[in-house]
């Protein structure tokens, strides 16, 4: 999963802000909360942010850095390349380490997204009404290879 220029900038500004903070917190009295929610936000995006996609009989597994999110063939309502431009974000990034989290959009209402280039983006609908827009970087030979599995 590529990352777009505007992701690739933000992470790396990011991380820098984030160690220059931790590199002079003792002399900036930076207070204990904020370094706390410092920490939560770094984790949160370790924990969150999109690495690969990859399909097999049973999954379409999203890779992220720390664990990876599974969802299963068969709870699959429908699957389709999906043009999108970022979307109202309701809780998530907005670029750090890509765009994941909770947005919105009025085609498709709700949805969660696992990120790197809005360009490049598939819908997973599941049975329960659940949708994701996932980035690759070849979304339409994922696209298909989940059809193939559905039939």
């Amino acid at each position: 999963m590529a990352w777009s220029r505007y992701v690739t900038i933000v992470t790396i500004v990011m991380c820098l802000v984030f160690a220059g903070v931790a590199f002079w917190a003792e002399s900036l009295h930076i207070p204990v909360i904020l370094f706390t929610c410092i920490g939560i936000v770094i984790i949160s995006a370790f924990y969150y942010s999109p690495a690969a996609v990859t399909v097999d009989r049973r999954n379409v597994t999203i890779r992220r850095l720390l664990t990876p999110k599974h969802i299963a063939v068969g709870d699959i309502k429908e699957v389709r390349l999906f043009q999108t431009t970022m979307d109202v974000r309701i809780c998530g990034s907005g670029g750090f380490f890509g765009y994941y989290g909770w947005f919105r959009n009025r085609e498709i209402g709700n949805y969660f997204a696992y990120v790197g280039k809005w360009k490049d983006t598939f819908m997973i609908e599941l049975n329960s009404g659940r949708k994701y827009i996932i980035s690759c970087n070849q979304p339409e030979v994922i696209v298909k290879s989940i059809m193939d599995m559905m039939k």
